[in-house]
């Protein structure tokens, strides 16, 4: 999914689905604060949470850590009531941006994770991105609720399908083997 950012900081709000806008409101108004972590210790636990509770396997630390150093990642974290509730992991590329990871507790969170993409999209902005990108959405045809669930948040935050390349289901086992070997050899 790609979710372009307008030009005017004013207008970011305008970007996404009003529910998500009142979500955001909702999170702001329970006391909910956004921070940027030192590192990804508060996020990959809220990370293996999230990848748990949809049934897939959790990412493996060290290749989270290693993203983070090598790319030169920035790591949000949603607090409320100074416990951590949700955290996501985003890239600057230039005025690209590159949404890579974000886990949360078990639970309503209040809003958080509606919060945490609205302050990347905004401290994206500050820095001169104009288009997010979100990695994985639903490809047509797709019946697994697990991933029509999070294409579905990333549509209520602005994101828009866009069709680039061809993928298939079957290939992500495949990509999951040279992600799996590339990382031994690194």
């Amino acid at each position: 999914g790609i979710v372009a950012l307008p030009e005017d900081a004013g207008a970011l709000e305008s970007c996404i689905h009003s529910k998500s806008r009142n979500l955001v409101r909702k999170a702001r108004k329970g006391g909910v604060v956004v921070e940027v972590d030192a590192g990804v210790d508060t996020l990959l636990p809220l990370l293996d949470a999230s990848f748990l509770r949809s049934g897939l396997e959790p990412r493996d630390p060290s290749y989270i850590r290693r993203a983070w150093k090598t790319l030169g990642c920035e790591v949000l974290v949603a607090r409320s009531e100074d416990r951590p509730v949700a955290a996501l992991m985003w890239q600057p590329f230039g005025n690209t941006g590159r949404y890579l990871f974000h886990g949360r507790t078990d639970g309503d969170t209040g809003g958080a994770s509606n919060l945490l993409l609205f302050e990347m999209f905004r401290r994206g902005h500050e820095r001169g991105v104009r288009s997010f990108h979100a990695g994985d959405v639903a490809l047509p045809g797709e019946t697994d609720e697990r991933i029509l669930g999070i294409t579905h948040f990333k549509v209520r935050m602005g994101f828009e399908v866009v069709r680039t390349i061809e993928a298939h289901r079957v290939l992500r086992a495949v990509g999951k083997a040279v992600r799996d070997t590339a990382l031994g050899v690194w």
